[in-house]
C-alpha cells in the first residue's frame, strides 16, 4: 500500500503515505516494547514507569530548570533515593548524568541551527555561565562549543 501511493500521484497520496508511516512507526515501537525483554534499559522503557515518565517529561519539557536530586523527586513524588535507584535501574545512568546528557544534546542541536550566542544558548538549556557550560560541553563532546559550531559550518 505504501509502495502505490508513494509511486502515483493521486489526490491526498502524500497524506496517505504520511500516515502510513506513522502507523508503521508505531507498531514497530509497539511490538519492540511488547517483545523486549524485562531487563531492557533506556528512557524509552522507562517511559512506562509511572514515576520515572514523569521525571523524564519534566526534564524533556524545561531542561533550563535548576535540576536537582531534591527537585527531580519531589515532581514524581517519591524519595530522593527511590529515583535514584530506580531511574538509574531503568535508564541505565543517573537523573543527572540524564539531564546533563539532554542538555548537550539540545545544546548541539541549538549551535548547528541558528546564531544564537554561546551565552544564550547555555541559558537555554540550563547553564548561568557560558564558562560552566562550555566545560561540561568540551568533557562530553571532547571540543569546545564554538568549535563544534565552527566544525558543522565548515561542512
Amino acid at each position: 500500500m505504501l509502495i502505490r501511493e508513494d509511486s502515483t500521484e493521486r489526490l491526498g497520496g502524500d497524506l496517505i503515505v504520511a500516515r502510513i508511516i506513522d502507523i508503521l512507526l508505531v507498531q514497530i515501537i509497539r511490538y519492540w516494547l511488547e517483545n523486549c525483554k524485562t531487563d531492557s534499559v533506556g528512557w524509552l522503557m522507562a517511559t512506562a514507569h509511572t514515576e520515572i515518565g514523569k521525571v523524564l517529561s519534566s526534564i524533556h519539557e524545561r531542561p533550563e530548570e535548576k535540576w536537582t536530586i531534591d527537585s527531580l523527586a519531589k515532581e514524581a513524588n517519591i524519595s530522593r533515593t527511590k529515583l535514584f535507584i530506580t531511574f538509574t535501574k531503568e535508564v541505565g545512568i543517573s537523573p543527572i548524568q540524564y539531564l546533563t546528557n539532554w542538555r548537550i544534546d539540545l545544546s548541539k542541536q541549538l549551535l548547528t541551527t541558528n546564531d544564537l550566542s554561546i551565552l544564550e544558548i547555555a541559558n537555554s538549556v540550563g547553564y548561568e555561565s557560558e564558562a560552566s557550560f562550555g566545560r561540561v560541553f568540551k568533557k562530553i563532546e571532547k571540543i569546545p562549543p564554538g568549535k563544534f559550531r565552527n566544525n558543522f559550518n565548515q561542512r
